[in-house]
């Protein structure tokens, strides 16, 4: 290329009018994100919100309430500390939850052992 020539420009071809054509964009694109954004923030408080008002659910059978008994029998820490593996498993904490003070304590000690 020679230094005298130059290189086209880029610009947007003239109109039929001889008006240069500005670029296309689609109206209403950005609305339209914004009002399913809107909707979507709607929804998601509202989700939020049925969340808090919804009743919690106790479990009966929870670890916390499993120790919580466990607290009120006559153990020494060590066997206490033992429990506590014992209460990972679900059946477990329902059937010491379930049976007599007594004999949920004779129980406990045999699945420690």
């Amino acid at each position: 290329m020679e230094p005298h020539q130059t290189q086209p420009s880029l610009a947007t071809a003239p109109s039929r009018n001889g008006q240069e054509k500005e670029p296309k964009r689609r109206r209403g694109a950005n609305s339209d994100v914004a009002a399913m954004m809107e909707k979507y923030l709607e929804i998601r408080a509202k989700q939020v919100e049925d969340e808090r008002n919804k009743p919690r659910v106790v479990d009966e059978y929870s670890i916390k309430n499993c120790i919580d008994l466990l607290k009120t029998m006559d153990i020494t820490p060590e066997e206490e500390v033992k429990a506590f593996r014992v209460f990972k498993i679900p059946e477990n904490r329902e059937i010491f939850m379930s049976a007599r003070p007594e004999t949920a304590l004779m129980w406990l000690r045999a699945k420690m052992e």
